[in-house]
């Protein structure tokens, strides 16, 4: 199973027995996690977002540039792949109501899953 989370709540995630993989770009000081870095938002438009605050820019640049890109089986194969465990959690740094790509990546990958294996964010 695949779900969201954000760095704050790493150790609960890791509590839980689930293998968190950062979709940042970068990692905060000191945190050693696997990174799948493919669906990373470029520093462009990250800093242009905390500029405008503009969501659906922001949304229709990262499915052109990024979501777009890729096939939605093998992302999530190559994910649990690199976890090498069957329950993973995409980390990134948002709280879980803010904007965030991980809920872009989820509703996009979302559209493959059955209901019962849908991306949710965890819930502490």
């Amino acid at each position: 199973m695949i779900y969201t989370s954000y760095f704050a709540r790493l150790k609960d995630v890791r509590n839980l027995g689930i293998t968190p993989v950062s979709v940042a770009q970068g990692l905060p000081r000191g945190i050693e996690i696997l990174s799948y870095r493919k669906l990373a938002p470029p520093w462009g438009l990250i800093k242009e977002y905390k500029r405008t605050g503009d969501e659906s820019l922001y949304t229709r640049v990262y499915f052109e540039t990024i979501l777009n890109k890729f096939n939605q089986y093998k992302v999530i194969t190559d994910i649990l792949l690199l976890a090498l465990e069957p329950n993973v959690a995409l980390i990134c740094f948002e709280k879980p109501g803010d904007f965030c790509h991980r809920h872009l990546i989820a509703q996009w990958l979302n559209q493959i899953l059955p209901e019962k294996e849908r991306i949710r964010e965890l819930e502490f």
